[in-house]
């Protein structure tokens, strides 16, 4: 990838730049645009496809060497009820390669991004839905020590939206190194759902491909180094971060931003007293991974960061969602004789941590603003 410099003037060069490492999409079968289409516009001929066999309850599938992959529905064969009534085009690691080969002949540029984000917004224009975008950073120079990572994660000197890390070390029978990688976050125990997820792959890119006795790029053979850090969006979070992308117009500047949000690496910080800080919100982010981080501010992707609920939201909730069907069962407690608040009291219930944070929010919050949101929650109330 050639020279280019995002809004946040970080100059991206040969020995650490960043790429589009898997995209998934879908669009409706019935839709105005077709498959073929697509195909012609990425500057792909359909002669160059084998069938493969159907995957996700699609009938049909077609690939080029299982890199660029579109599965579907023939109307000749019986189509899976579970089926969804789209077409689902897939580029691999290999295939984003690919596909930006042909980016630079279809816009008559070498720009990657710009040529990147003018396929996003293509894709958006036809109403494509996004279900999987990979954005990844090759870093031949070593920038950051992995010792030190791990050493910091063990050790809890790190700040992150997601609430798990795990770390993988690969190695033969003779105990020499396959590869070490840092995953932050995972999937979900009841599964990713409609909203998808976010997670983040450190490893060591050049430990992989020795382990496969694969011969690496010239700039990775001649600095001995190549390190990856990849951060993997599905679902709504991949819909999301592609529409930040486009509004951002750079790549960069929204990887580098969720990169910060899943991990900021910490030295512990001393107060004017020469206590360290309790709260790690005061600790001071490594110098080591600022660099790396080109200081670029935190991104929120969809609704990866959950907003913590106040009383005030809390009261307005129970106001609009609550309060009328309690008035109901009140109601109809007066008419079958029993009290539907006598019952709530005996409930057996236990706060959830959430809840358990909001009462102790809510002690500190002064008398006069509480008054103020309960006169809100019902008009006319004095006390």
């Amino acid at each position: 990838m050639k020279n280019t410099t995002t809004k946040m003037d970080v100059k991206l060069t040969p020995t650490m730049s960043y790429k589009v490492d898997w995209l998934s999409f879908t669009f409706p079968e019935d839709s105005k645009i077709t498959r073929k289409q697509i195909l012609d516009y990425l500057a792909y001929d359909e002669d160059m496809f084998d069938a493969i066999p159907a995957r996700y309850f699609y009938n049909s599938g077609m690939s080029i060497g299982y890199y660029v992959n579109i599965f579907f529905n023939d109307p000749a064969k019986e189509i899976s009820r579970n089926s969804s009534k789209t077409v689902n085009f897939q580029f691999t690691g290999v295939g984003c390669t690919d596909l930006g080969t042909h980016l630079e002949e279809i816009y008559s540029s070498k720009n990657y991004e710009a040529n990147w984000i003018k396929l996003f917004k293509w894709l958006v224009k036809i109403g494509c839905k996004i279900t999987r975008v990979d954005y990844a950073l090759d870093d031949f120079k070593g920038e950051c020590n992995f010792e030190l990572m791990i050493k910091h994660l063990k050790a809890g000197y790190y700040r992150s939206v997601k609430k798990t890390y795990s770390i993988n070390r690969a190695a033969d029978q003779k105990k020499h190194s396959n590869g070490c990688s840092i995953y932050l976050g995972g999937m979900p125990k009841g599964g990713a759902g409609s909203s998808g997820i976010i997670y983040g792959r450190l490893y060591k890119k050049m430990d992989e491909y020795k382990a496969k006795k694969q011969l690496p790029p010239m700039i990775a053979r001649e600095s001995g180094v190549w390190d990856r850090y990849e951060i993997s969006f599905s679902k709504k979070k991949a819909q999301a971060v592609v529409e930040q992308t486009i509004k951002a117009n750079s790549i960069g500047e929204i990887y580098f931003g969720v990169l910060r949000s899943l991990v900021e690496f910490l030295n512990p910080t001393k107060n004017q007293n020469g206590n360290y800080y309790r709260n790690k919100d005061k600790w001071q982010v490594c110098p080591w991974w600022e660099n790396f981080l080109r200081h670029a501010k935190k991104v929120k992707v969809g609704s990866d960061v959950q907003k913590l609920v106040s009383i005030a939201d809390l009261l307005q909730w129970i106001r609009t969602a609550v309060a009328p069907s309690l008035r109901l069962l009140e109601q109809i407690g007066l008419e079958r004789n029993f009290d539907i608040y006598s019952l709530i009291k005996r409930c057996d219930v236990e706060f959830s941590k959430k809840q358990k944070r909001l009462l102790l929010d809510s002690r500190h919050v002064p008398d006069r603003l509480l008054q103020q949101y309960l006169k809100e929650f019902v008009e006319g109330y004095d006390n």
